[in-house]
């Protein structure tokens, strides 16, 4: 998930309150077409193979306050996949298979079928594309505030 943090909100909250309400719609134009431009830069330059595009649907923003927002993924699945799992993930140890009401595990593979009473695999690698599209988006935001503060000054 990643949140966009103003330094110096209090100080700006509390101009914030002289502006004129045009000013204020335009910073939070401003915030939104960042958190929007944030979410398409991530759905599209992921590295995870999609399948049915519900994981990049998944890729959401929200505006939480006047001046501050959320962009994340919705999807249990979308959290694996930008934190990675296994080894990669936070309890850094492999996953183990065991079943649970069988005496093995059984897949098919090309000649018939394999057995195995247990399997370890390691997980997936984190992508964290989240983050990789914040960083890359930084200075087209900057850029964007900077022209919508300069609007809100000429009023």
């Amino acid at each position: 998930m990643i949140t966009i943090k103003i330094t110096g909100a209090k100080e700006l909250t509390a101009n914030f309150r002289q502006l004129p309400l045009r000013a204020k719609d335009e910073l939070a134009i401003a915030l939104k077409t960042a958190l929007r431009d944030i979410r398409d830069r991530a759905r599209a330059e992921h590295k995870f193979t999609t399948r049915s595009g519900d994981t990049e649907r998944g890729i959401e923003f929200n505006q939480t306050g006047p001046i501050s927002g959320v962009v994340g993924v919705t999807t249990k699945i979308g959290a694996y996949l930008h934190e990675g799992t296994g080894i990669y993930g936070a309890k850094g140890r492999p996953i183990v298979i065991t079943p649970k009401t069988r005496a093995s595990l059984r897949w098919a593979t090309g000649e018939g079928f394999a057995f195995s009473k247990r399997v370890v695999i390691s997980g997936i690698k984190g992508d964290p594309f989240l983050y990789k599209a914040a960083r890359k988006e930084t200075p087209s935001i900057r850029a964007r505030f900077g022209e919508a503060i300069r609007k809100a000054a000429k009023l």
